[in-house]
């Protein structure tokens, strides 16, 4: 069941990483930052700073790093904010809930939003990873496409995971240190926010994924590097690359939840320190929440910029 919640806040991030080409930026400040995943947030009358950390959802094992500072700024935190609260995966009512909704709606299924063609592709992909397609008809496409990871597949499961989530590292440590956790948005509405996206479009995408299998490995590559590096710019332009088929649904899937975010974020810093953590895409550009957040008033510091390795 947590690979459920695990592949909703999977499939957001590879939806913006996926198939993404690196666009060339205009000469703006605000899009180049230091490269740092965790940032001090301090200043407009805040009486304790508070820390701001870009994850990445799933990483491979080899990749999974703390930044320095990352240690004791957590200590420090009265509170851990998540995109999404990570206490509700013990939720047993939420997870039941959760099945229902990430089926197709009205007795749709995949063969409805194909072609004969392109249902066969899919077919022999889930065939080849041994999941045959009667397990998977109902199941609406952005959540098939993050199936088609081996090592995904293997978070939660038996065996040795290859993989790593950095919310679930951070949900271990303030159960350790009896922190409260909160999120930033609800599990309703980041599936609300899937939802938008039309099932045809969903389904084009999983075709396409299965059909650039090694374009897309070399770019969650490239990725995993710009995360390792703390290239915030670099993953910035992943994210925003125009030649993407799904570039339009960015403002959607993106710059909106970042907008949303800083009231939140405002309400909790007021009250005491805390660390927010959220996906490395939200932080740079423009119209992510490092530029958000100092176009209110507040004073962010990059404090991880040497790497510590775990």
């Amino acid at each position: 069941m947590k690979k459920l919640f695990l592949g909703l806040s999977f499939v957001l991030f590879f939806l913006l990483t996926g198939n993404s080409q690196s666009n060339i930026y205009p000469d703006d400040s605000t899009s180049r930052l230091e490269n740092s995943l965790l940032w001090e947030i301090s200043g407009k009358n805040l009486t304790a700073p508070s820390f701001l950390f870009g994850t990445i959802h799933m990483v491979p094992k080899e990749y999974y790093f703390l930044p320095a500072n990352t240690d004791s700024v957590f200590s420090l935190s009265k509170e851990i904010v998540f995109e999404i609260d990570m206490a509700t995966m013990n939720d047993f009512g939420a997870q039941i809930a959760m099945i229902s909704k990430v089926m197709l709606p009205n007795n749709q299924t995949l063969k409805d939003l194909l072609s004969k063609e392109d249902y066969a592709t899919v077919n022999k992909a889930f065939s080849g990873k041994g999941l045959p397609m009667f397990l998977l008809e109902r199941i609406k496409p952005i959540f098939l496409t993050s199936f088609l990871s081996e090592d995904f597949s293997m978070i939660g499961g038996g065996g040795e995971n290859k993989m790593k989530s950095y919310e679930m590292e951070f949900m271990k440590m303030a159960t350790a240190q009896q922190k409260p956790t909160d999120g930033l948005e609800t599990i309703d509405f980041q599936m609300g926010i899937m939802d938008s996206i039309p099932y045809k479009v969903q389904a084009q995408m999983l075709v396409a994924t299965i059909q650039d299998t090694t374009q897309g490995d070399n770019d969650m590559e490239k990725m995993y590097e710009a995360y390792k590096n703390q290239n915030l710019t670099a993953l910035d332009k992943m994210i925003n690359g125009d030649e993407s088929e799904f570039a339009g649904y960015t403002t959607m899937l993106l710059d909106n939840r970042n907008k949303k975010w800083i009231s939140r974020m405002r309400q909790k810093m007021a009250k005491q320190s805390t660390f927010f953590a959220v996906g490395a895409g939200h932080l740079g550009g423009k119209n992510g929440v490092i530029n958000l957040l100092r176009r209110q008033g507040y004073t962010l510091r990059a404090i991880g910029i040497s790497p510590k390795n775990r």
